[in-house]
């Protein structure tokens, strides 16, 4: 047998010893003879055959093989479906989840179950405020403002009416506590008649203290227990004073320019006044009030809950 090349001269074809007379084969592009394959997966000579078996290929049928040679985990065999054992995909059901977020904030106030640790709460501090002082640096909730932004002759407070002092909590809360200072005691105090309490933005008291007549008759921080706790959630809280009695004591307060010159309420409306009161004549803090009816007050009282 001979093979000629096209394009070659007799000469340069390739001769069989004992063979056939040539035959010609054309091929249009070169044939390269070199080195080349020698050998597949350990078989040399004519290669032939290919299979799985011989070149260690797997069972592409064999999923369990498949998915241990690609690393996959069950779900590379498992079929699209809704129900249990099958891949989720396009608008399964199970790729959504609607459930309200579980509350848990009260949790991390003080007394709660899982308290925030220092660290934590100096973290948390600094991203809101910066190097601000804040209510949970003094070991507090909330406050009406910074008592070292207090003048320094205080306010006393009319005989008969009820002062509402507006703090927010951003967060929920365990409320046990409410906080004032007094610089020069009250005298004269009616017992049973002077108080202090907690509102909500609706009207509805929500926490009251005992009788404060003997806490009041002398000067200091007054940290005054509420008769039960209260759990408040995130909003607008209202500390409300009332004092009966011969001579007022004399409260911490921002800001006293007059009845008509009320500043701590500016831009707010009847029903959200920062600092208010009520008319006269209350010898007590009623279980429900009307905010809208509250007059905007001058003398804001420094208070705080804890």
């Amino acid at each position: 047998m001979r093979i000629a090349v096209t394009g070659e001269t007799e000469p340069d074809a390739i001769d069989v010893t004992g063979g056939q007379p040539a035959t010609v084969i054309e091929v249009d592009t070169t044939i390269v003879v070199g080195d080349g394959v020698t050998s597949v997966n350990g078989q040399t000579g004519a290669v032939t055959g290919l299979l799985e078996a011989d070149n260690n290929l797997d069972d592409l049928d064999d999923p369990a093989t498949a998915r241990t040679n690609l690393g996959l985990g069950t779900a590379a065999t498992r079929d699209v479906g809704t129900g249990s054992g099958t891949v989720a995909a396009g608008d399964d059901s199970r790729l959504t989840d609607s459930r309200t977020p579980t509350t848990h904030a009260a949790s991390h106030a003080t007394g709660g179950s899982d308290v925030l640790t220092p660290a934590a709460i100096g973290a948390l501090s600094l991203a809101s405020y910066g190097n601000l002082w804040t209510p949970a640096d003094h070991g507090l909730i909330s406050w009406s403002f910074d008592p070292a932004s207090c003048t320094t002759t205080g306010t006393t407070l009319s005989a008969g009416f009820i002062y509402l002092i507006g703090v927010q909590l951003r967060q929920a809360a365990t409320i046990s506590r409410v906080h004032a200072v007094i610089g020069t005691a009250g005298s004269g105090l009616t017992a049973g008649q002077c108080l202090a309490g907690l509102y909500s933005s609706a009207g509805a008291r929500v926490a009251v203290t005992g009788d404060m007549a003997t806490t009041w008759n002398s000067a200091g921080n007054k940290s005054m227990t509420l008769t039960a706790a209260y759990s408040a959630a995130a909003g607008r809280y209202y500390i409300a004073l009332l004092f009966n009695g011969t001579t007022s004591p004399t409260f911490a307060c921002g800001s006293t320019l007059g009845a008509t010159f009320t500043p701590g309420n500016a831009n707010l409306s009847a029903g959200s006044y920062r600092f208010a009161r009520s008319a006269a004549g209350q010898t007590s803090l009623p279980t429900n009030i009307t905010l809208s009816g509250y007059t905007p007050d001058a003398n804001n009282v420094w208070a705080a809950a804890s």
